[in-house]
């Protein structure tokens, strides 16, 4: 039950992702969703999550591989449909994973160490 609700968040959440505008996410539901995912990346491999392109700007590494595998195993268990191969919704995608990296960095700049 719990995994059907949380299928038709995300499924909510891609229907509407669109290029990141800045400032608080439009869509919270998919900002936090990544963001916890980010955190079983980084329990996972005990390397904080990062972003790259190759030259011709396709997201690549093993964060985007990550969270290409989730959303395909997500993918096996609805009719959701994910942006791979939809270039436009990709660049949707990595635009919130960045948004999520970033304020994960500012967050940690503002946490004082004890």
């Amino acid at each position: 039950m719990k995994l059907q609700w949380l299928l038709s968040r995300v499924e909510a959440a891609l229907s509407s992702l669109e290029p990141n505008p800045g400032g608080r996410p439009s869509n919270y539901a998919l900002h936090q969703f990544l963001r916890r995912l980010c955190f079983v990346y980084e329990w996972a491999t005990g390397q904080r999550p990062a972003l790259s392109r190759n030259r011709v700007g396709t997201p690549i590494g093993p964060l985007w591989r990550f969270i290409a595998a989730c959303f395909t195993q997500l993918q096996e268990r609805t009719t959701l449909q994910l942006p791979w191969g939809d270039t436009r919704q990709e660049a949707a995608l990595y635009e919130q994973l960045r948004a999520v990296l970033t304020r994960a960095k500012q967050l940690r700049r503002m946490t004082p160490r004890v």
